[in-house]
């Protein structure tokens, strides 16, 4: 039997995707910490604060990093609805109609 004797319709549900598509993007834009640096502390503080400083640092960068992630993803789920609909739309299908 080939593969052409069974159905295969795609259960893809597109506004849902969408829906996806836009939360992502929405966390993306909320996610980077907002750039603040410590103030410089004097006495023994001065390491600690330093140190707290780098930390901050990194966790803005991974931050800016992960936002840039939900992003991709945000673009990813918007490039396959497209890819979707033309692809269906290609094949004559009705799926593509609807969207």
């Amino acid at each position: 039997m080939s593969m052409l004797d069974h159905d295969h319709d795609l259960d893809i549900d597109t506004e849902r995707t969408r829906a996806l598509a836009r939360d992502l993007r929405s966390a993306a834009t909320l996610t980077p910490l907002p750039a603040y640096s410590l103030p410089a502390l004097p006495g023994p503080t001065a390491a600690v604060t330093s140190s707290l400083g780098s930390a901050l640092g990194a966790l803005q960068r991974r931050s800016r990093i992960f936002a840039s992630h939900l992003d991709a993803l945000s673009t990813d789920a918007e490039t396959f609805i497209g890819n979707v609909r033309s692809t269906d739309s290609s094949l004559g299908g009705t799926f593509g109609a609807t969207l």
